[in-house]
C-alpha cells in the first residue's frame, strides 16, 4: 500500500497535470481571437484613414470649387479660416 505523502503527491501532480492542459487550451484560443482582433483593428484604421483622405481631397476641392461646400457642411466639413 502506498503511503499517504505518496498519494498525495501524485494528487498535486495530477492536479498540475490538468491545470496545465487547461491552461494551455485557454492560452491558444485567446491567442487566436487577438489575431483576429487585431486584423479587425487594421482594417478599421484603414478604413478611418481612406475616409480622412477623401475628406481633406473633398476640402482642398472646396476651395477651388465652391459649389460643393453646401454638401460637406451636411457632413460638418467646414474650412477653417486661418487668422486674419
Amino acid at each position: 500500500m502506498k503511503s499517504g505523502t505518496s498519494m498525495i503527491l501524485q494528487g498535486a501532480l495530477a492536479l498540475c497535470l490538468v491545470l496545465s492542459i487547461v491552461f494551455s487550451i485557454q492560452f491558444i484560443m485567446l491567442t487566436r481571437e487577438a489575431r483576429t482582433l487585431s486584423s479587425q483593428v487594421a482594417m478599421a484604421n484603414m478604413y478611418q484613414n481612406t475616409i480622412r483622405s477623401l475628406a481633406v481631397d473633398c476640402l482642398q476641392y472646396g476651395t477651388k470649387n465652391p459649389a460643393i461646400l453646401p454638401m460637406l457642411k451636411t457632413f460638418n466639413l467646414e474650412l477653417k479660416q486661418g487668422p486674419q
